[in-house]
């Protein structure tokens, strides 16, 4: 784990670049085709297997992945804008979790938070990570007209004013806020190479994932490049505003 003063200034630099205006039209929630029949294929794009199950989910129609489709867009005039505040000194640190990197805030205080828009509640940043894939056609969790990006970024965010804590939200009505933002490859991206020079020192408790490797001790090391797995459990989610789609980075989350 690195601590505080080591990331506070980097987490909050990388998001504050990745934050793109909000548009002012929510996407359609209802998940109508899986992952391997919304993406477009490639050769070597090569699906994770829970992205090619049935159309027909437990838990109902609302789950990952999300094909957002702007043709199905509908103008919400009713919508307020969304209000983002961020404090750097929140930040706590970044630790391996044997599936990717996650960097966790501290979730006490509402210093850092959104509100507005089509919530009804502030909502507290309780951590950040990427989705990222083996190749460039695909690595982010949801896609847009079938369309799917090579990386993204997701904040996650936990209803303060319903809940006690984030454990609490995680399982309850409306107690999850998660912004996602699309990544694509494009010029070298500093701030992020920052972040990405630092995964090397993280030191995860179980020592089999100390490294972004997924293989066991003794198996020959694979790199942990295809984490673009749906979230688990399924929880009928709804997806009520979406951003501007893409923002650059560089190659180096598959490296």
């Amino acid at each position: 784990m690195l601590g505080r003063n080591a990331w506070k200034t980097l987490a909050f630099s990388l998001v504050e670049q990745m934050w793109a205006p909000l548009w002012s039209r929510p996407m359609r929630p209802e998940r109508w085709c899986s992952q391997q029949s919304c993406a477009r294929q490639t050769s070597t794009n090569t699906l994770h297997p829970l992205r090619t199950g049935p159309v027909s989910v437990p838990g109902g129609t609302r789950q990952s992945p999300i094909n957002i489709q702007w043709k199905d867009s509908i103008y919400d005039p009713r919508l307020k804008p969304l209000r983002v505040s961020y404090d750097a000194i929140s930040c706590l640190y970044v630790w391996n979790t044997g599936y990717l990197f996650q960097v966790e805030f501290d979730d006490v205080t509402e210093a850092s938070g959104i509100s507005g828009g089509p919530l009804e509640n502030h909502y507290r940043l309780k951590q950040f990570h990427f989705h990222w894939g083996a190749v460039n056609e695909g690595g982010s969790e949801h896609t847009v007209d079938g369309h799917a990006y090579p990386a993204e970024l997701h904040l996650v965010h936990w209803n303060s004013v319903k809940y006690r804590n984030y454990k609490e939200a995680v399982v309850g009505e409306n107690g999850l806020a998660v912004i996602g933002v699309f990544l694509k490859l494009g010029v070298h991206h500093q701030t992020l190479q920052s972040l990405v020079d630092i995964l090397p020192e993280i030191k995860h408790k179980l020592s089999a994932f100390r490294t972004l490797l997924f293989s066991a001790l003794g198996e020959e090391e694979k790199m942990m490049v295809n984490n673009y797995r749906p979230l688990q459990p399924l929880m009928n989610r709804k997806v009520w505003a979406s951003f501007q789609t893409t923002n650059e980075g560089t190659r180096s989350l598959r490296r």
